[in-house]
């Protein structure tokens, strides 16, 4: 049921002389849709391509928290902003045609190598069962779905943080809400449903959030009430949001994105930066509803996530 994707920064969790741990940067879930649901493989897949040496991890470690506070900033200060235009996956970035199952994981390691994002740990889970059978079922996706946050936050992310080096000190309900600026959720299509619902149910444990062309619903008040409720403000998460012109679930979710930002508390304000709002939605010209254009809008809000 999951993957890590490489590259990693900090691998295995390394103890020091007193059995502490060493953090590194944080956690990305990626959860795509019915179609592209992974095959559970047992033991996570890591690779150590890219892995920073231990001197280095430290020091990254060091001044990353340094620069906790300045979320949303460039290393000058100004305002980190979202491009107009969702850029498209660079020419040589995808797999070789034998490989292309693995596209994405070539995508990612070559834009960490090339600095137009940082090095990070990558999850690739599933809300779904294992059985072929229920993919074909609606009314079980958007009930697994909405059930599939017991899942993450007690058993996925203790799993990865518990065994690689994050910004988590420790893999309690406190560790892991202490970390959550260094923590990311996107998905694509019923992934994108899955992303709403751990909007709605964990905003103790994310502060980015990347819904791809996968509605949830039309009542921006009721989104907002999830923000109020949760006993936070517009200032405490970011929501990147894409689809295409083509896709078939575009109108649906541009009406979602256009609810919310009607509403009247303030709880969603539409910006292209941090310091100026916390929502985002990018739209691709001819986007259609496929693997390739997810690609594409993952690429375009890691690189924007963590660039």
């Amino acid at each position: 049921m999951v993957t890590i994707v490489p590259p990693i920064l900090g691998f295995e969790k390394p103890l020091n002389e007193n059995g502490g741990r060493k953090p590194s940067l944080g956690l990305v879930l990626v959860c795509s849709g019915c179609s592209n649901r992974q095959e559970n493989t047992g033991e996570p897949e890591v690779s150590e391509q890219n892995v920073p040496s231990e001197g280095e991890r430290r020091e990254d470690s060091e001044t990353d928290r340094e620069a906790d506070t300045d979320v949303g900033e460039s290393s000058e200060g100004a305002a980190r902003s979202i491009p107009e235009t969702l850029e498209q996956i660079p020419e040589g970035y995808d797999a070789p045609a034998d490989q292309q199952e693995g596209t994405l994981k070539h995508v990612i390691d070559h834009a960490i190598q090339d600095g137009r994002m940082q090095p990070m740990i990558i999850v690739c889970p599933t809300y779904n069962n294992t059985s072929p059978e229920d993919s074909s079922s609606y009314s079980l996706a958007f009930r697994l779905t909405d059930n599939y946050h017991n899942e993450l936050v007690n058993d996925l992310i203790p799993a990865v943080e518990g065994r690689y080096s994050s910004y988590a000190e420790d893999t309690s309900p406190e560790g892991v809400a202490a970390s959550r600026m260094h923590r990311g959720f996107g998905g694509f299509s019923m992934g994108s449903v899955a992303t709403w619902h751990t909007f709605q149910y964990c905003l103790d444990d994310f502060y980015y959030f990347m819904p791809m062309s996968g509605s949830f619903t039309t009542d921006g008040d009721f989104m907002s009430q999830i923000v109020t409720e949760s006993g936070y403000g517009p200032e405490d998460f970011f929501i990147y949001a894409m689809s295409g012109t083509d896709d078939f679930a575009y109108s649906a979710f541009a009406r979602q994105i256009e609810a919310m930002l009607e509403t009247s508390d303030g709880n969603f304000v539409e910006a292209d930066n941090e310091k100026e709002g916390n929502l985002a939605f990018r739209v691709q010209e001819g986007g259609t509803h496929n693997g390739e254009y997810a690609e594409q809008y993952i690429y375009n809000g890691l690189c924007w996530f963590w660039n």
